[in-house]
């Protein structure tokens, strides 16, 4: 059995901020006021979904919550994170293609 670890900035990130006592400590702190205000943090969730397609995997890791705003609509709140050993000039297009394929995604499943 290999106990070598693969990714270990993902398995990090996602360990970290699958807990939800974590995750909305985060929001908290890092939301701006006008934002939280309209959330209704104490409704936060992990989904177990990802929008990260396996060309993108070994660069961006995500954490897909649901949460309800201060109305009781549920939506996403998506942290993303993008983690390289040197700058890429094509980063901005790697993470706009995740939000892309995350507003495709979420447009199939409900009406926005």
């Amino acid at each position: 059995m290999d106990d070598k670890i693969t990714n270990p900035h993902d398995k990090f990130v996602r360990e970290t901020f699958s807990d939800t006592e974590r995750a909305m400590a985060f929001f908290e702190k890092f939301l701006p006021e006008q934002v939280r205000n309209e959330l209704n943090l104490a409704s936060l969730k992990v989904s177990k979904e990802s929008y990260i397609g396996s060309d993108l995997s070994e660069y961006l890791s995500d954490i897909v919550f649901e949460v309800k705003t201060a109305t009781d609509k549920p939506i996403d709140l998506v942290l993303l994170f993008e983690h390289k050993s040197s700058p890429d000039r094509y980063t901005l297009i790697q993470v706009g293609h995740y939000m892309f394929a995350h507003w495709t995604s979420v447009g199939t499943k409900r009406s926005l």
